[in-house]
């Protein structure tokens, strides 16, 4: 029996003591351990497939894995809240209750911590779910994406003493362990050359290998990560030429380096988290095409190292055929560094697309302004309006979101902060269901589902003017007496309408926003900004009545199909013209001799009829 099948009969038991998949009995036979699971797997191919293809399916398996993985507010451990009631009074800030709070402060404060426990780990958990449902993953097989996630959970805090990571329990309250792509793709690799009988000289890494832990071997892998020894700024951009991948088997053939292996090699040991550093394999995909990628030319900058030679990376712009397909840097999440933002922002002049990434640009600068001078000076509300994404969206380079926002952000007075921005009385903004429901908020640093707006509708109070979370109202088939508020940060959930007759929209929606229940989008005002994408629906025949957003930073769902807002805006401008205006753009955005007679006939029947009338005319 190979090693492969040892491994899968392992997994199958992982996943069958850990009831991720059930069967009455438990044979012991590997074969049938094997098949079982390749099933198991070709079917959870098929539903993640699925889920990708609709928005309102991804949530649906997202909040699964939130109510599955994200502990409770219920399971947080007494002894977490003593020990901040300890940690509060050795501060010097008074005395706490926060295991039995009886006060409105100590409520508050509890609320406050238990959703700050919640968010950081839905956010840590976003990171590897967003990874796996995106393009960069797809060179993985779903074993070795079910057998990095379900150890990715068992992995705690890191314990220096013994040179990787403990076991996580099931009430830890820390997020969940970062997502490094390169440190991944490396687990990966290493596994598959046991399965090939290759040799691995490290005999700890074969031996933790050999034991099917991802646990153990990414944690191994991820504590001793070395950070990139930064020396100079100073440095040069390097084109790596797109190929195909006869091209590149063909200079390996004849002994010489192929653009994929030149990009794969000139990576290794500097730790930047790429996935293009993880295997040989998805640095071949990503420039020659394959798993998913288009392949393109592929631009690293590499900075001076102490030695004075270009070769340490620091920023990688990987083209998907002829557009950009992602930039990375090597700060946390592979976001940019501060100061490569200049760096970058000259480069990108060189692309035909590049305005969609100047934003980020723009963001990021901005936001380096911000963290160097938080400590050391008050921050307008300008920039406290950016820093809190009140009317638009932070975006970046990374996988997941700049850690500078959450870091700034730990260090301050929230209520303080946001009263100060929206100019309104502290107990304006709210943070737990009880605020909600106690006065009208112009602020609510949560969500509200559609039990909760009926709710407020008795109470005679208002939706806030800005909801932090999401906004859930599926259920309403009608938009009549509906308010919206004028920012949604998180995504609006409206499936239920059919027309959208007196819907008046937010002004900004930082999520996806879902109108999948829609007939007609005749009058209806998308916001200005939708931060995610905008899904409206499978039965409408036309936009020509709509109005577009003016930004849109995710893809439009139109007719099963996405698209981008750039070329929905066309797609409306072609539904907008009429029979004749359509048959001569289709005739003359034809090439060749046939558009040439195409357009010839047309001139002719229109000479034709136009004498035609002139004769009937003459003749009355």
């Amino acid at each position: 029996m190979d090693n492969y099948d040892k491994f899968i009969s392992k997994l199958y038991d992982m996943l069958i003591d850990s009831e991720i998949i059930n069967f009455d009995d438990k044979p012991k036979d590997i074969k049938e351990k094997k098949e079982r699971l390749e099933g198991y797997l070709a079917k959870l191919d098929r539903v993640q497939d699925k889920a990708l293809s609709n928005d309102r399916h991804i949530e649906t398996l997202r909040k699964l894995y939130y109510d599955r993985y994200v502990i409770k507010r219920e399971d947080i451990p007494e002894g977490y809240f003593k020990s901040l009631e300890k940690r509060y009074l050795d501060e010097g800030h008074g005395h706490y209750d926060l295991v039995n709070p009886s006060s409105n402060i100590d409520k508050q404060l509890k609320e406050e911590h238990i959703n700050t426990i919640i968010k950081e780990q839905k956010d840590s958990l976003d990171a590897w779910l967003d990874y796996f449902f995106g393009k960069d993953s797809d060179y993985l097989p779903m074993w070795a994406k079910v057998w990095a996630f379900q150890g990715m959970l068992k992995i705690g805090n890191l314990n220096e003493k013994k040179d990787g990571y403990g076991r996580r329990s099931n009430t830890a309250v820390n997020p969940f362990v970062s997502l490094d792509a390169e440190i991944l793709g490396k687990c990966v690799k290493l596994l598959e050359e046991t399965f090939d009988n290759n040799d691995i000289t490290d005999k700890e890494i074969d031996k933790i290998v050999a034991s099917g832990s991802f646990q153990k071997l990414y944690g191994k892998l991820l504590a001793n990560k070395k950070g990139m020894k930064i020396v100079s700024d100073e440095g040069r951009w390097v084109k790596y030429n797109y190929e195909t991948k006869e091209e590149a088997d063909r200079k390996l053939g004849r002994g010489k380096e192929p653009e994929y292996l030149k990009l794969y090699n000139s990576l290794q040991g500097y730790n930047t988290s790429w996935c293009t550093a993880g295997s040989k394999e998805t640095a071949k995909s990503q420039v020659c095409g394959g798993d998913g990628y288009h392949g393109g030319d592929f631009y690293v900058y590499y900075t001076k190292d102490e030695h004075g030679e270009y070769k340490i990376p620091r920023i990688a712009i990987r083209m998907d055929g002829p557009s950009i397909g992602e930039i990375r840097g090597v700060a946390s999440g592979q976001n940019l560094e501060s100061n490569m933002e200049v760096v970058l922002e000259e480069k990108l002049q060189e692309f035909p697309d590049n305005k969609q990434y100047q934003k980020k640009v723009h963001d990021m600068k901005k936001l380096t302004e911000i963290y160097n001078n938080h400590k050391i000076r008050d921050l307008t509300k300008e920039e406290l309006a950016f820093l809190y994404e009140i009317n638009d969206r932070i975006l970046g380079f990374g996988i997941g979101r700049d850690a500078r926002i959450y870091e700034i952000k730990e260090s301050r007075d929230k209520r303080k902060d946001l009263s100060y921005i929206l100019n309104c009385l502290p107990t304006e903004i709210g943070f737990t269901e009880e605020e909600l429901f106690t006065t009208s908020l112009v602020y609510y640093d949560g969500s509200i589902s559609y039990e909760q707006y009926i709710r407020l509708k008795e109470l005679k109070l208002s939706l806030p003017e800005i909801i932090g979370g999401n906004l859930s109202l599926s259920e309403l088939t009608n938009a009549e007496n509906l308010i919206l508020p004028r920012i949604v940060k998180g995504c609006l959930y409206l499936n239920g309408l059919t027309d959208a007759s007196g819907l008046k929209s937010p002004q900004f929606v930082g999520g996806h926003l879902t109108l999948y229940g829609l007939k007609t989008a005749d009058n209806f005002v998308a916001p200005e900004i939708i931060g995610g994408d905008l899904c409206i629906g499978y039965k409408v025949p036309s936009l020509k009545h709509m109005t577009l957003p003016r930004i849109c930073y995710g893809r439009i769902n139109y007719r099963a199909f996405m698209y981008t807002l750039h070329q929905i805006e066309k797609l409306q401008q072609e539904e907008s013209m009429n029979f004749f205006e359509k048959m001569f753009k289709t005739r003359f955005n034809r090439r060749g001799f046939t558009s040439g007679i195409y357009a010839i006939t047309l001139v002719l029947i229109v000479s034709f009829l136009s004498v035609l009338l002139g004769i009937i005319l003459l003749n009355r």
